[in-house]
C-alpha cells in the first residue's frame, strides 16, 4: 500500500512537471509581432494622428511616448489616437528631439514593449503680431490679478478631469465657423508694447450676433464669463480632447449639458481681452494647447491652408 502511494506521488509529480513545461513552452512559443522603427516628424504645437496595430494576443495595450501613455481608443486590431507637442518645447534646452514610442502589451501576465516609432521634433517659425487692447487687461491690479490666478486654478481642475478612456464623439471634427481667419495659432503677441505672449488658438472673423456652433459632441465643462478669455465654453470630447470658445456676447449652454456636433453654443462678441468683435477657437490635445487647423487637416477634414508652412522656409 505504500509502495502504491510511492507510485502515485511519483505519478502525479510527473504529471505537474509536465503541465508546467507544456505551459513555459507554449509562452515561449507565442507569435509576437515586428514593427518597423520609423521616424515621424511632429513640430511644438502641432498634433499627429497615430494607429498602431496591436498583437493578435494580450491585453490593456497602452501607448507610451517620453514615458507618458498617450490618450488612445482600441478600434479593430489598432490604437488609435493623437500625440502632441508642447509650444515651448524645444526651447528647454534638455528636451530630446527624438522622442522613442512604444506599445506596450500584457501577453499572458508579461508586459511586454513594442518600439513602435519615433517622434522626431523639428523648429517651427510663428509669426509675431503687435495688437493694443484695454490697459486693464496688461497692467494687472491686484483685484484682476487675484481673480485671473483663482480662474486660473479652476480651469487647471477641468484640465486635470478630462475623460481619457473614451470618445464622447462618433464623427470628425469640424472648424466652428468658415469665415476669414484673423488671427492663427502659435503667433508671438506683444499687447501694447509691453506684454510678450502667444496665441493659443485660432482667430475667426465673427461680427455680433454669430451663432456659434460646436465643432463636435461633447460634454460642457466649464461656461463662465473669465478676465481674460470673456464668456467662454469649454467642451470635453473625450480621449483628452476639449474645445474652447471664446469672447462670446452669449453664452447659451451650462456644465454638464451633452452638446451635439453644430449645435450653438453662444453668440460671438468681444469680451475678455479682445480689441474687435471675433470667435477665439483653442484645441487642446494631450494637455498642449495645439493648433486646431492642422489638428482638422490630420482628420482630412479641412482644406484651408493656413500656417501650415513654417515661416523659416519662406
Amino acid at each position: 500500500m505504500f509502495g502504491d502511494k510511492m507510485h502515485k506521488s511519483k505519478y502525479f509529480l510527473l504529471l505537474s512537471t509536465l503541465i508546467v513545461s507544456s505551459c513555459s513552452l507554449f509562452k515561449a512559443r507565442v507569435p509576437l509581432p515586428q514593427y518597423q522603427v520609423i521616424d515621424q516628424v511632429v513640430h511644438p504645437g502641432k498634433v499627429k494622428k497615430v494607429q498602431v496595430k496591436v498583437p493578435q494576443i494580450g491585453k490593456d495595450h497602452k501607448l507610451i511616448c517620453a514615458k507618458s501613455e498617450v490618450n488612445t481608443l482600441l478600434e479593430k486590431d489598432q490604437l488609435t489616437g493623437y500625440f502632441s507637442v508642447n509650444y515651448k518645447y524645444l526651447r528647454d534646452e534638455t528636451n530630446s528631439r527624438l522622442i522613442p514610442c512604444y506599445l506596450q502589451s500584457n501577453i499572458q501576465g508579461d508586459l511586454v514593449n513594442f518600439h513602435v516609432f519615433n517622434m522626431r521634433v523639428e523648429e517651427w517659425d510663428y509669426p509675431k503680431s503687435f495688437i493694443n487692447v484695454a490697459k486693464k487687461h496688461v497692467d494687472l491690479s491686484k483685484e484682476n490679478l487675484d481673480r485671473y490666478l483663482k480662474e486660473k486654478a479652476e480651469l487647471k481642475e477641468v484640465y486635470e478631469n478630462l475623460v481619457k478612456g473614451e470618445k464622447l464623439f462618433t464623427e470628425s471634427f469640424r472648424a466652428p465657423l468658415k469665415s476669414k481667419i484673423t488671427g492663427v495659432y502659435g503667433s508671438r503677441r506683444v499687447f501694447n508694447n509691453k506684454k510678450d505672449s502667444w496665441h493659443s488658438g485660432t482667430d475667426f472673423r465673427a461680427r455680433r450676433p454669430t451663432p456659434i456652433p460646436s465643432s463636435n459632441r461633447g460634454r460642457v465643462v466649464h461656461a463662465k464669463h473669465l478676465f481674460f478669455n470673456g464668456k467662454a465654453v469649454f467642451i470635453d470630447h473625450g480621449m483628452g480632447v476639449l474645445t474652447m470658445y471664446c469672447h462670446l456676447s452669449r453664452i447659451d449652454v451650462k456644465v454638464g449639458d451633452i452638446v451635439e456636433k453644430a449645435q450653438v453654443i453662444g453668440l460671438s462678441g468681444n469680451t475678455g481681452r479682445s480689441s474687435a468683435p471675433h470667435l477665439h477657437w483653442g484645441v487642446r490635445v494631450q494637455n498642449n494647447w495645439i493648433d486646431g487647423l492642422q489638428f482638422l487637416k490630420e482628420q482630412g477634414e479641412y482644406p484651408l491652408e493656413a500656417n501650415y508652412k513654417s515661416t523659416s522656409s519662406k
